[in-house]
């Protein structure tokens, strides 16, 4: 911890103050010569015993009124305003329990923040809220939410940029809980009002069970002996989750009780599978800011005299947490490395999995030795296999490398994700959970010849629920070749027929209608899809929080020259452009912007402006799932190809999709005129296979 933690506190709050501080290693993490008796308490929400704080509240406080004095001073420069605004008059009652003039969250990541969030429901109420996040890559930003305008009797808030961190600061004219304002704190860092949270829904008792559930404000606290708090008749929660228990469950819980052994001990090895690791915050750790075409910079993944570090051939060390959980910060730090290997040696088996799981999840290349039966347990089969297949050569190509992120983004996010991991524990536990929002395919095509395909790229996708809407664009459903490919269609399929004269972006309206799920994706009718596109996008949309997402037209195939093209412009950020064959996005989203507009072209470009007009985010994931068909007259070249083959581009003879595409042979182009590039086309890379970067040789 450093300078913006120190500063906030080197003036603490006059009256009754509470600290909490998160992902600091200990009150001496916080870097600040602070004596702790100036707060009325200081709390390691890391390792905050819920019994012993629920105790604490439901003690009265003391009814002597509050004492008014500055606000904190956290820089000379005017950081935070250095008075309050004019206290309320006292009341004539006393404060109720649990009530205090300040409290203080301290975190050193979002990622920490967001675990804090769980237990918003142990705080204090207070009229004066600070949270600081001392490390917070600009990359990933900070939205100052809407709800803070609608906190009660708000009076002032501030939101700081300042050493790398931000701090936020609120004042009420009256007390109000805590942790209402934490948890808003904690949804800014996702970009999202309303996150998708976990289910089934959870209550934590125990010690450390903040680990379990980061980000979700809703969790309810309760004591390990019991009882699960009632809402007038119905229980509070649909699982009890218990860390560190020692003794059955409570008779009476009239739900199903998790037993999980500390973080640290010595059964943990022991465990049956993933399900006995706390899960990774997804949503904050994750793909977002991911690069290619770095250094050859190997970095190592092992277990050190302090805990598990990660060690590159040059440059400072990377010390992860003893628990081995790994945060947004860790995984900002490691982007330029290429790779990491995993040296399982010595290391705790359970903090070396959850350091693993979390760097997986965000896309971190890794490899190792063949895992550990413990471990591999724990990992599960299918990153453990990922791992093992993977090798420091194989990672030197950048298509390859970035390919292996995928894989391992999708082993991990499937199998640690905190939303995986609790749909995995109330399976467990009998609990029934919701499956995830299906989606509406759109496709639009005036091709009755690429019906066959279109369908067949729809049809193979998995690992997600979906229904295509299908509308003809001037022909009709009976024509052979067409009802041929409508028989063999095996997901639920709905057919519109349009007549020709219909404006393209009212077609588009015309399926939006008809869809029946809350995602919209769409489709184009010629490009190539792999079978887990859909799945990838509506994974970045849960991670992004972005209104819209899509990748980008990284991978072309010029039809008339058979040549494919990678086109290297930059993945898992926040974007103007995608590719409109692309698309996946909230159904309200298009009810905001009124929908396609009514043109007969454009209409993807218009619907993305649209977006941004209204103050949406656009997020571009990666594009290796997905090859855009650039077609031609097959006689002459055509300058708007030269728009495909400018920039850092490799190139290859033939079709040359990556691997992720997994096409059918039948789906493959038949290319029968080859128009050589002229000497004139922009410079780019030759394929790493060889392939001359400006030749096209026919066949």
């Amino acid at each position: 911890m450093g300078g913006l933690s120190a500063r906030v506190l080197r003036e603490p709050p006059s009256g009754r103050s509470w600290l909490g501080f998160a992902g600091v290693d200990g009150w001496a993490g916080l870097g600040a010569a602070v004596d702790p008796a100036a707060f009325e308490r200081v709390v390691d929400l890391d390792a905050v015993d819920v019994d012993a704080e629920l105790a604490l509240r439901a003690v009265p406080a003391e009814e002597e009124p509050a004492e008014s004095g500055p606000r904190v001073d956290v820089a000379p420069e005017d950081l935070l305003p250095d008075e309050g605004p004019e206290p309320a008059e006292p009341a004539d009652v006393p404060d109720p329990p649990g009530t205090v003039d300040s409290v203080l969250i301290i975190a050193r990541t979002a990622t920490d923040l967001r675990r804090a969030a769980s237990l918003s429901a142990l705080l204090p109420d207070a009229v004066h809220v600070l949270v600081c996040v001392e490390d917070a890559p600009e990359s990933h930003g900070i939205a100052l939410s809407a709800e803070l305008g609608q906190l009660p009797r708000l009076s002032e808030l501030k939101l700081r940029r300042a050493e790398g961190g931000w701090v936020l600061d609120v004042w009420l004219a009256e007390p109000v809980p805590a942790g209402r304002v934490l948890a808003i704190a904690a949804r800014q860092v996702t970009w999202r009002r309303m996150p998708p949270a976990p289910r089934p829904l959870a209550a934590l008792a125990g010690s450390s069970v903040a680990e379990w559930r980061p980000g979700d404000p809703g969790a309810v606290p309760m004591p390990l002996a019991g009882p699960l708090p009632v809402l007038g008749v119905t229980p509070a929660a649909d699982v009890v989750l218990r860390v560190g228990a020692e003794g059955p469950a409570p008779a009476e819980t009239p739900v199903p009780v998790a037993d999980r052994a500390g973080l640290g001990t010595a059964g943990d090895a022991d465990l049956a599978g993933p399900e006995s690791v706390p899960p990774v915050d997804e949503l904050s750790v994750n793909a977002l800011g991911w690069r290619f075409g770095v250094r050859d910079v190997f970095a190592t993944l092992a277990a050190g005299a302090n805990g598990l570090v990660v060690t590159p051939p040059d440059g400072p060390p990377l010390r992860l947490r003893d628990s081995g959980a790994v945060t947004n910060r860790d995984t900002a730090r490691l982007r330029l490395v290429r790779a990491v290997e995993v040296r399982w040696t010595g290391a705790e088996p359970v903090a070396m999995v959850r350091a693993v799981a979390g760097l997986a999840v965000a896309g971190i290349p890794l490899y190792s030795a063949p895992v550990p039966a413990a471990a591999r347990r724990l990992l599960g089969p299918a990153l453990a296999e990922l791992l093992e297949t993977a090798t420091a050569e194989t990672l030197r190509d950048d298509l390859r490398r970035e390919e292996h992120s995928v894989r391992l983004r999708r082993a991990a996010v499937r199998t640690h994700g905190t939303r995986a991991r609790w749909r995995q524990l109330g399976v467990l536990a009998g609990v029934p959970v919701p499956a995830p929002p299906p989606v509406s395919v759109i496709l639009c095509t005036r091709r009755p010849d690429m019906v066959g395909f279109a369908l067949r790229q729809v049809a193979r996708q998995r690992e997600i629920e979906l229904e295509l809407v299908l509308t003809l664009h001037g022909f009709t459903a009976d024509i052979p070749e067409v009802a041929a490919a409508l028989r063999g269609f095996e997901r639920p399929l709905t057919v519109i027929e349009e007549d020709s004269t219909t404006i393209f972006g009212m077609a588009l309206n015309g399926a939006v209608r008809r869809a029946a799920g809350p995602l919209i994706a769409k489709m184009d009718d010629d490009d190539w899809y792999g079978p887990e596109h859909l799945a990838d996008m509506a994974m970045a949309r849960d991670y992004s929080g972005a209104d819209v997402v899509g990748c980008g037209q990284d991978f072309v195939y010029l039809e008339e020259h058979d040549l494919t093209v990678w086109r290297r412009r930059g993945n898992e950020k926040l974007s103007r452009h995608i590719a409109g064959g692309t698309m996946m996005l909230d159904r309200s989203v298009l009810e905001t912007i009124g929908g396609f507009r009514p043109i007969p072209r454009s209409i993807d470009t218009q619907l993305l402006l649209g977006v941004l007009d209204t103050g949406g985010r656009i997020y571009r994931s990666h594009g290796l799932g997905y090859v855009l068909r650039r077609r031609g007259d097959g006689h002459t070249w055509s300058e708007d190809n030269a728009f495909f083959l400018e920039g850092d581009t490799w190139r290859w003879q033939g079709f040359h999709p990556s691997t992720l595409l997994e096409p059918a042979e039948a789906d493959r182009p038949v290319p029968t005129v080859t128009v050589p590039l002229p000497d004139t086309v922009p410079g780019g890379h030759p394929a790493p296979d060889g392939t001359p970067a400006k030749t096209a040789v026919p066949r």
